[in-house]
């Protein structure tokens, strides 16, 4: 098995990195959804947010 040669710890931090990064991808689009409906943010507040973070993302 190719995890053989890896150290456990590598192997269970790498799946732990890859299911943040997962679960961080799928909440990008629930984010301003939730905002505006049930915290009541505006518009404004929503679009700035998504802005900054597809300037992140390149």
């Amino acid at each position: 098995m190719i995890f053989s040669e890896l150290p456990r710890t590598v192997v269970i931090l790498g799946l732990v990195s890859l299911m943040n990064d997962m679960a961080s991808d799928m909440i990008g689009p629930l984010l301003p959804i939730f905002l505006t409906v049930t915290l009541g943010a505006g518009p404004g507040r929503c679009g700035g947010r998504t802005g900054r973070r597809r300037k992140r993302e390149g």
